[in-house]
């Protein structure tokens, strides 16, 4: 039981900003350690009394949210994840930065918010907000939705103790993704549309020198079909390729899927090896698979694994090949076997 159950009305002003602090205290540490969110959870309950909330991470590569924290109907989270950056109403308040709460939206803009007509109207929600949420520097990181069906006037202080933890929340979103690096320096590249009902790709250079032999090697007929299988195109994925990183860009076009391929050099802490590595353990592989695959040996693997989970702040193999499946790297062809 909350400590302000005890009494009607609004919970006092006190007991919901010490919860707000207990709550940004979780956050941060989440966001620095990569700790888990149980606390967040628990703690924004006694911040804001909701009946569903969905703290939601943007994925730009796949355009769509991934969902870190939920406790909404099912047809709730699948609109926040795939169509909700596409109501109008949510793209101007991600424009220009505004918040807005449900009892203060007008007749018009309910009305033509896809939000309202499909998540917040039919789940029956008096008050309630959209928040978008971005990083220190600027950049959009994902969205806070949040719901009640008891009314605003018996929220109190709560509103405005939630506001207290937009930067909080949205530093959580960030640590939810380490950053892998960014490819730079286009040097070589090439285009192909491989056909839906074909595993043969035309493929033409758009630029000097020459690419026709990695073109050629690189198996992207194969990568292509496991990408429309496994993602939302357009999608853009890193694949480490014999010595090289592949920089792939799909999507839909006249005739099949339009692939853009440039090979890149990566800017971040893995190394190329590394990236391998990690796109093998994206794969399933264990470290005796891997070290087949690679032409290395087991021991070798066990050490680049340990580089690996350091480097990313991750604390086992599995969260790795999780943010390696989001980068691109489990679509990696595998490599020759000796």
């Amino acid at each position: 039981m909350r400590p302000y159950e005890m009494t009607p009305g609004p919970p006092p002003a006190e007991a919901v900003l010490e919860a707000a602090v207990e709550v940004r205290r979780a956050a941060w540490l989440a966001a620095s350690s990569h700790a888990g969110l149980d606390a967040v959870i628990d703690g924004l309950s006694d911040v804001f009394p909701y009946d569903a909330i969905l703290l939601s991470r943007w994925n730009p590569d796949a355009q769509e949210h991934v969902n870190v924290i939920s406790s909404a109907a099912a047809s709730a989270a699948e609109f926040i994840q795939f169509e909700q950056h596409h109501d109008p109403l949510v793209a101007h308040m991600r424009r220009t930065r505004q918040s807005l709460w449900l009892s203060r939206l007008t007749a018009e803009q309910r009305h033509g918010s896809t939000t309202v007509q499909k998540v917040i109207t039919p789940l029956g929600f008096a008050e309630g907000t959209t928040q978008c949420l971005y990083s220190t520097d600027g950049n959009y990181v994902g969205v806070l939705n949040v719901g009640t069906r008891s009314p605003a006037s018996t929220l109190g202080p709560a509103r405005h103790a939630l506001t207290l933890l937009f930067d909080a929340l949205a530093a959580t979103l960030c640590a939810r993704t380490p950053d892998l690096g960014t490819p730079t320096g286009r040097t070589q590249g090439w285009e192909a549309t491989i056909a839906d009902d074909t595993n043969f790709c035309t493929v033409s250079p758009i630029e000097p020198p020459p690419c026709a032999d990695t073109a050629a090697a690189f198996p992207l007929a194969q990568i292509t079909r496991d990408a429309v299988r496994t993602r939302r195109l357009p999608t853009t994925l890193i694949v480490p390729f014999q010595a090289q990183c592949i920089e792939v860009h799909l999507r839909r076009g006249p005739g099949g899927i339009h692939a853009s391929c440039r090979v890149v050099d990566f800017d971040g802490p893995l190394s190329h090896r590394e990236l391998q590595v990690l796109a093998e353990l994206t794969r399933g592989h264990t470290n005796q698979a891997i070290a087949q695959i690679l032409t290395i040996t087991p021991r070798t693997v066990a050490t680049h694994v340990e580089h690996i989970l350091t480097k990313l702040g991750v604390p086992n193999r599995a969260a790795a090949a999780a943010y390696g499946a989001r980068l691109g790297l489990d679509l990696a062809p595998p490599q020759p076997r000796p």
